[in-house]
């Protein structure tokens, strides 16, 4: 059991005009058929007898699911929480009992009712009780121009900011209370961008990219004829024309992106660093004719975003994709359903116009570039900024003459500035490093990814054999889920081979002995442990006491660790605060070290009784992991739970529950916990509430 684990009672944009085409992607769209003249058994090769619904469906998208039966359909709907529902119902089955049932599910974003003939009947229906029904039609042709119409509507707002939530896809997100994910992207793009050194590389991931893209649409003819002509007609100046495209690479990418997972980013670099690579070119000529610009974006939102979004007036939020913006309002205003008679399908959706204004004189970092020229879609007018472009959310007004929002924004390198100190020691540190293959996998760890993490250093083992590096990447996995054999076993694998390479690597040998005293303390063998850390030691002076003081600190954190478990308290103390005073004299910024080092001087602390100081402790490791860690991350989990045991041990129930519930909401939406701590988690929830004298929910 780690320490973090231990229960509590334990010691321790003119003039008017048409709409321009919008790119769609459908990727995020399940659109449901509930007819009676349909049998979801059959196979689709079957065409003679398919519905003539489902016809017209099955050409719109490939993710489409066929029911006749309501009980099944609604039972479907119910568990697909996470998908953006389109129901297109067989008017013979629109009961009110029925659109009621589904107008309760919040993933049922649109009812579409068809009728076989013009004389079938239809419930009178109202307004205000369904607002989820876009269109009642019996011509299959304004059918299809209603769904999608809709699916523009939600492609649009799939872009847009809607500040950060605890979704798992995210356009944008709140860079003041994420600069932890601001950081770690940063970083990605870095390094994929190195992972790319010569042509044999960029051949290897484009076909790594390809192979990935014929995976993942598998199930539409259509995709798959574009990857064949991208795979042999692909050239890098074509990015731009290849993202505006209607086709799979927009879908994917934008995918990719605002899932937050750097792996799919790994699998993407080849053209996410073609596509960036031409941004920054058509950049240099955006600047030689201008420096102040203002361009617009119009969207419909829903009005919980619109609320998010008036809460973090003056915050910075930065998207996680490709932002497409237009030099022209009337565009804009298009896009929002803000001029004729384009308004929104519901009150479920407001519109909104977003009015940007980039001063790249000022902010030479900020990457914007006019595609007009070379756009498929130049009735669009689009300029595109580049990924993680930060804003700062100057206001929000609402218009109540034409009903829509205005939210004034201003590109700003601010996002850069809260974290500069830690992201550019970490660039340093990534530029100093010639391994790029293992700088992912570390950094995959370092987000608190540890499962991904553990599954890319084992591929990288299968082609990259009796390399000390990947054993010892595989062995921080293991540890950090708990899999103390698996760790100690390829920490043994690393240190036996760092020890027959030819030329010495006294750095990664420390790194590896100060690893081997932390993992046999948690095995329970101090003996080895103390050997360990006292070779690591020996090792890191060898390569020089002064350039390694880092991880000297990081081997008495460790040793101040050992001694706690060992009860020699005094003993502990001392070497935590050993490591303290050197982290704070080699380092002009908290990093992850010295909030380790924070975090065990709370135990030790807490073991000696001075409960007000082990809080203090823990205060200052939480302010450092809510800066420099993603918000979802194991380890802010595990400060919470910490944080609360020392509110429960003063008495003060309330706030250690609120704590304790937090941890656990953190360790249930992050893959790579231990499933042991969230057990933890869950036990000091109770006994928390036990203590309120809330029985009956504890149980």
């Amino acid at each position: 059991m780690s320490l973090q684990d231990k229960p509590i009672d334990d010691k321790p944009s003119d003039e008017r005009r048409e709409p321009p085409r919008i790119r769609i992607n459908r990727e995020q769209i399940v659109l449901i058929l509930l007819h009676r003249q349909i049998n979801p058994s059959q196979s689709i090769a079957d065409g003679s007898n398919i519905c003539p619904v489902e016809k017209i469906l099955r050409q719109l998208t490939d993710n489409l699911h066929l029911f006749s039966n309501n009980n099944d359909c609604l039972s479907y709907a119910e568990k697909a929480k996470d998908q953006t529902i389109f129901m297109i119902i067989d008017s013979s089955y629109a009961s009110a009992d029925l659109l009621g049932k589904l107008h309760t599910m919040q993933q049922i974003n649109s009812i579409f009712i068809f009728r076989q003939a013009k004389d079938m009947p239809v419930p009178v229906l109202s307004a205000t009780d369904y607002c989820k029904i876009v269109n009642v039609s019996d011509e299959q042709d304004n059918l299809t121009s209603s769904i999608e119409h809709i699916t523009d509507y939600i492609d649009n707002q799939s872009t847009i900011f809607t500040v950060c939530d605890q979704d798992k896809q995210m356009s944008t997100r709140d860079v003041d209370q994420e600069s932890g994910m601001f950081i770690f992207f940063q970083l990605v793009k870095k390094v994929i961008k190195k992972m790319l050194p010569n042509e044999d590389a960029v051949c290897k991931s484009k076909e790594e990219m390809i192979n990935k893209c014929r995976l993942d649409c598998k199930d539409s003819t259509k995709d798959l004829e574009n990857i064949i002509r991208f795979e042999n007609e692909y050239t890098a100046d074509q990015a731009i024309q290849w993202y505006t495209k209607d086709c799979f690479i927009y879908k994917l990418i934008n995918k990719a992106l605002r899932t937050e997972d750097i792996e799919p980013l790994y699998t993407y670099r080849f053209y996410i660093n073609d596509l960036s690579a031409c941004l920054a070119e058509r950049c240099k000529l955006l600047r030689e004719k201008t420096s102040k610009i203002t361009v617009f974006r119009g969207a419909k939102i829903s009005k919980a975003e619109i609320d998010r979004l008036a809460q973090n007036k003056g915050h910075l939020i930065s998207t996680n994709g490709y932002f497409s913006t237009t030099w022209k309002r009337a565009v804009a205003n298009i896009f929002a359903g803000i001029e004729g008679n384009n308004r929104s399908h519901s009150d479920l959706y407001q519109s909104i116009l977003f009015e940007i204004t980039v001063d790249l004189e000022k902010y030479p970092e900020i990457i914007l570039a006019d595609i007009q020229d070379i756009s498929l879609h130049k009735d669009e007018e689009e300029l595109l900024f580049d990924l993680d472009t930060v804003f700062k959310l100057e206001s929000i007004t609402y218009n109540d003459t034409l009903s829509y929002w205005t939210c004034m924004m201003s590109a700003s390198n601010e996002g850069r500035i809260i974290v500069r100190q830690y992201l550019d020691f970490k660039e340093k540190e990534l530029d100093n490093s010639d391994d790029n293959e293992v700088a992912f996998g570390n950094l995959l760890f370092d987000m608190g990814q540890w499962s991904k993490s553990r599954i890319y250093f084992e591929n990288l083992a299968l082609r990259r054999t009796n390399d000390p590096h990947i054993q010892f990447g595989i062995a921080s996995c293991c540890r950090a889920l708990g899999d103390i054999n698996q760790a100690l076993f390829h920490l043994q694998q690393a240190y036996d081979l760092s020890m027959h390479i030819e030329h010495e690597c006294l750095r990664l040998k420390g790194q590896i002995c100060c690893n081997l005293l932390r993992t046999y303390q948690e095995y329970g063998d101090f003996s080895k442990a103390a050997a360990f850390g006292d070779e690591a030691l020996d090792f890191y002076r060898q390569a020089g006491e002064h350039s390694n003081e880092v991880g000297i600190a990081k081997v008495w954190i460790n040793f101040g660790l050992l001694n706690y478990y060992k009860g020699h308290d005094d003993i502990c103390l001392e070497q935590l605060e050993r490591a303290h005073t050197l982290l704070k004299r080699t380092s002009q910024f908290d990093g992850p070290e010295i909030s380790e080092c924070y975090k065990f001087l709370s135990f030790a602390h807490y073991h000696n009784g001075d409960y007000d100081k082990a809080l203090d402790s823990l205060m200052k490791e939480s302010q450092i992991t809510a800066r420099l860690f993603p918000t979802n991350h194991p380890q802010t989990a595990a400060t919470e739970n910490n944080i609360g045991k020392q509110y429960y041990k003063q008495g003060k129930y309330e706030e250690a529950l609120k704590q304790f519930r937090r941890a656990a909401e953190i360790s249930e939406r992050v893959s790579t916990t231990n499933s042991a701590n969230q057990i933890v988690f869950l036990n000091n929830i109770g006994k928390a509430l036990y203590r309120l004298k809330q029985i009956d929910e504890a149980e």
